[in-house]
């Protein structure tokens, strides 16, 4: 068995809705995610216990955080996720998909988006009531319903060929797209081809402390991260008054216990995301098959990417954001993904302004376009 491709599928969007809620929580329980959500669910209510039974006062201080960290992480923070994706999923119109599974790799295909994968990229294979899914990255997995086949026996037979290559690319560094690329160059005119192709350049770990970053901060948690801090900034004058109002002197240590847990809220979202970045770097199974030399190619109607290790590419139209932060070129594919690109991979200051121009030209006048057929 050589090749197996999937029917043309449409993954409705409450599909998309729960199986990020699947993945969600299932992530909570995984390494390195689950203990370090763990601690810092328990860290303030343990102090504000620790404080009531020594004083012989209520534990009903620390119940109530525990309840507030609970409902957080389990309420508060998939209900965000779940009206981002829902949001997305209404701007955005599904089209008809495959996917594909060959001996070297996986591969997704659309009218828009298309992507090709090294088996030893691929972290794992679960299959689900409905769906088997692909896992590309940390919680981000292509899905192929298991209506998308003609039989039942023809979406195990897929399943099973899936577990089969990914559990033997395990340890292996499987370069199944080696072709050379030869970056193009813009011309002394300063006219741009058709297609502009950049050096080579390999994800590094800064890189991706970075991205998680912008990311977490600016995209993917901006409301939940001004709400917890807003809080606690709020929160740490009120207990701190309250204490002064009722004791009527400076409160003593254990009576700041409250400002501290309210302290530990808004810190959480300040100090966990370097830490589960970090953590996620040394997670990557398989480094050497992850983080290999890539290029970055744009032209006028699509972005790219490709290694020896994948490839694929998204119209101009499926790009939310392009930034530069830092002397890192970011084409946001996502609310907290973005293909980066470093200045350091051209051969000057020049070159890398050039094609970062054309980049943002191209997607501009995609955005145009866009606007123009709503219109």
């Amino acid at each position: 068995m050589s090749e197996i491709t999937t029917q043309p599928f449409i993954l409705p969007l409450h599909d998309r809705l729960g199986f990020y809620l699947r993945t969600y929580y299932e992530g909570l329980l995984r390494l390195p995610r689950g203990p370090i959500v763990a601690a810092l669910i328990l860290a303030a209510p343990a102090l504000l216990l620790y404080k009531d039974l020594l004083r012989g006062q209520s534990v009903i201080d620390a119940l109530a955080w525990l309840a507030f960290l609970l409902s957080l992480w389990l309420v508060l923070l998939p209900g965000l996720g779940v009206f981002r994706v829902w949001s997305t999923g209404r701007t955005v119109e599904p089209q008809p998909s495959t996917l594909t599974l060959a001996e070297d790799y996986a591969a997704y295909d659309s009218p828009e988006i298309h992507g090709k994968i090294a088996w030893a990229n691929v972290s794992r294979v679960l299959v689900y009531r409905r769906h088997i899914a692909i896992f590309v990255q940390a919680g981000v997995a292509w899905l192929a319903p298991k209506d998308a086949f003609a039989t039942p026996e023809d979406a195990a037979a897929f399943a099973a060929f899936a577990i089969q290559k990914q559990k033997a690319a395990r340890h292996k560094h499987v370069q199944a797209f080696s072709a050379a690329i030869t970056p193009a160059a813009i011309p002394p005119d300063g006219t741009a081809p058709d297609s502009l192709t950049s050096p080579p350049f390999t994800l590094r770990f800064h890189h991706f402390l970075l991205i998680y970053l912008i990311g977490y901060y600016v995209s993917c948690r901006r409301v939940t991260t001004v709400l917890i801090l807003a809080g606690a900034v709020l929160g740490m004058p009120w207990w701190l008054y309250h204490h002064l109002a009722s004791a009527g002197s400076w409160p003593e240590f254990w009576q700041l216990s409250a400002v501290t847990a309210a302290a530990i809220a808004g810190a959480i979202f300040v100090v966990m995301p370097p830490i589960l970045a970090t953590a996620g770097w040394f997670s990557i199974r398989n480094r050497k098959a992850s983080i290999v030399s890539r290029h970055v190619t744009i032209s006028s109607d699509s972005l790219a990417s490709d290694g020896q290790t994948f490839d694929g590419g998204m119209a101009w139209k499926r790009v939310r954001h392009i930034s530069r932060p830092f002397g890192l070129m970011l084409f946001w594919t996502g609310p907290c993904t973005a293909l980066p690109l470093a200045d350091k991979a051209f051969a000057s200051k020049a070159d890398a302004d050039a094609f970062y121009q054309t980049a943002r030209e191209y997607w501009r006048a995609a955005a145009k376009s866009t606007l123009d057929g709503k219109a």
